[in-house]
């Protein structure tokens, strides 16, 4: 090594050794920077796969209700397909009893008091078990 003619590498090591702490922090600088990059790019990640999940959780339970409301609107049907065949059951049969009109009247009533009901989707007083037995008293009678 010529001190009066030193080559590039010479340089490059007196300098270094000259500034040493400011490669240091430099360094330390430069590998905290970096740290933070990678932390904030696996955050933004976390945060997305988070929402992407969230939707997800969202498509499923509205794909459940959509299913739900279609299984409601499927019940009505068959409800008022149901009821319609008990209104002509009933006639039909309070017909061939020969029912007295005053049992007639009465369950016509319960028959109106269950089309309340259906339509209303709340009691009313009148349940199928009373229709029932309105009709089993009709059959005592006409034995």
């Amino acid at each position: 090594m010529s001190l009066d003619n030193p080559t590039t590498f010479e340089k490059a090591t007196i300098f270094i050794k000259a500034h040493k702490i400011w490669f240091i922090i430099g360094g330390l600088s430069l590998a905290l920077i970096l740290g933070w990059a990678v932390l904030t790019a696996y955050q933004n990640h976390e945060s997305r796969k988070a929402i992407t999940d969230a939707r997800a959780n969202v498509n499923t339970a509205l794909q459940k209700v959509t299913d739900a409301q279609a299984n409601v609107a499927n019940d009505k049907v068959n409800e008022a397909v149901a009821v319609q065949e008990f209104h002509d059951a009933v006639n039909t049969y309070t017909n061939a009893v020969n029912a007295t009109n005053e049992q007639k009247w009465a369950v016509n009533q319960a028959i109106a008091n269950v089309d309340k009901a259906v339509n209303a989707n709340v009691p009313v007083g009148i349940t199928a078990e009373d229709v029932h037995r309105m009709l089993d008293d009709i059959d005592k009678e006409q034995q």
